[in-house]
């Protein structure tokens, strides 16, 4: 007999605990990436708040590239901008990785793609575009071994 799974109430969690070791979820709020980076409460956001910043060009988000071989797969859950990602080296040089276009009205999740850890090297950096709506955002990143993993398919019951 197949017992039926507990309801789950937030993505965030199915996501971290149906997927032990991939995807990783980041919350950017937890670790903005400087001064400029506000956070902004929104009930529809996961984990409750977003960042958002109002400077072109500027970053919303860094955190180190977890240790591992296997490649990454990049997605972020954003709107009301295009996104940048961004490899920082251990000097603090950043080199530009891809662009994602497009300034969706409604939170929604986008990949990057998937890269080597080698070319992501030691940082990974998020910077909103150079035109933005006034309730453009980050909300969450994930970062997956899964080149296959999808959040779109994902439904809070699975």
């Amino acid at each position: 007999m197949k017992v039926p799974p507990a309801p789950i109430v937030a993505f965030v969690f199915v996501l971290s605990s149906v997927f032990a070791t991939s995807p990783e979820v980041v919350e950017p709020e937890d670790n903005p990436f400087n001064g400029d980076v506000m956070i902004q409460e929104e009930e529809g956001a996961s984990g409750g708040s977003y960042v958002r910043t109002e400077k072109r060009y500027g970053p919303l988000f860094a955190t180190p590239v977890p240790d591992g071989s296997e490649p990454l797969t990049i997605w972020v859950r954003a709107r009301g901008h295009a996104v940048c990602l961004k490899a920082i080296d251990n000097e603090g040089t950043q080199t530009e990785l891809k662009w994602i276009f497009g300034m969706p009205a409604e939170w929604s999740w986008r990949s990057f793609g998937t890269f080597d850890r080698g070319r992501l090297q030691s940082k990974l950096l998020i910077i909103r575009s150079d035109s933005a709506t006034e309730d453009a955002g980050l909300d969450a990143v994930i970062l997956s071994e899964d080149p296959g993993f999808d959040p779109n398919t994902m439904s809070p019951n699975s």
